[in-house]
């Protein structure tokens, strides 16, 4: 057996995962195929919250 803990985030920090610079396009341009190039912009992923993850692996 084997358990694991993770911690994401312990401190809670306020800051983008990743950040770039491409188009985008809304979901229902992309479905009516109206995108074209998107619209050029900064892109961001927040962090995730403080996250705790528990795990248990069994093998055999």
């Amino acid at each position: 057996l084997q358990l694991t803990l993770d911690v994401l985030n312990l401190f809670n920090r306020k800051a983008n995962d990743i950040e770039y610079w491409g188009g985008a396009c809304t979901r229902s341009e992309t479905l009516s195929g109206s995108c074209g190039g998107g619209i050029d912009g900064r892109l961001v992923h927040p962090l995730e919250p403080r996250t705790l993850r528990l795990s248990l692996r069994a093998s055999f």
